[in-house]
């Protein structure tokens, strides 16, 4: 169950980031401050926090139902989103003004996923000033969170590109919510343990071939370019 809770809390904070990527700059930097001041502000709640009453929510069924209703707003929220994002400018001034809202909506999810990264954070620095270990935190992620935009920018210049991979995300968001949050539990037990070599085989042989399509997609664009008439 922690496993899947921890690949949703990657799933949600990429998909977080490449939202920035589509908004405009003032409602980008509201949104990261406004991710900021949570983090900061949330430490008299994360201290009172332990271990033993985290795993305790996790196997909570009823709890991760409720969080599933969270979950699927979110989802639908963020897919409308793209939905209208997707030749916005010939749309109706209706859909213009509900894409306007929906840019403006950061999501609800991402909260939870930067409170439990602070009660993390605390017990991993047992000792330290708990008031300063968060707004550290909110620093970092202050400038992590517009640096890794300005990253996937530059990886996918093209917008209709960062709204597929959104898309994407919040599919997977979905799908994770599915398995982790109905019942609050997997539908089907492992019966083997992970081969950790094969699976980091799978995960080179990804990121290379995901490397050489990038590299060829920059090397044909260059050339189309170069051999583009100019008016």
């Amino acid at each position: 169950m922690e496993i899947i809770v921890s690949c949703l809390m990657l799933v949600v904070s990429l998909s977080f980031v490449f939202k920035l990527t589509l908004a405009r700059p003032l409602v980008g930097a509201v949104t990261v401050l406004l991710a900021v001041l949570f983090t900061g502000l949330a430490w008299p709640w994360a201290a009172e926090q332990s271990k033993t009453q985290i795993s305790a929510w996790l196997s909570d069924a009823s709890l991760m139902t409720d969080l599933s209703v969270i979950l699927s707003f979110d989802v639908a929220t963020l897919l409308l989103f793209c939905r209208l994002s997707v030749a916005h400018k010939a749309r109706s001034p209706r859909a213009r003004r509900l894409r306007q809202v929906l840019e403006c909506y950061p999501g609800l999810l991402i909260f939870p996923v930067l409170f439990s990264l602070l009660v993390t954070l605390i017990f991993s620095l047992p000792g330290m000033d708990f008031a300063l270990t968060a707004w550290g935190l909110a620093a970092t992620l202050g400038v992590a969170i517009p640096g890794a935009a300005w990253l996937f920018v530059r990886l996918l210049p093209e917008r209709e590109l960062r709204l597929e991979v959104l898309f994407i995300l919040n599919v997977m968001t979905a799908l994770l919510g599915i398995v982790g949050t109905v019942n609050g539990r997997t539908a089907v037990e492992a019966e083997s343990s992970v081969n950790h070599m094969a699976l980091a085989g799978v995960v080179a042989l990804t990121l290379l071939f995901a490397l050489i399509g990038y590299v060829h997609w920059r090397i044909l664009n260059r050339k189309n370019k170069r051999f583009t008439p100019r008016h």
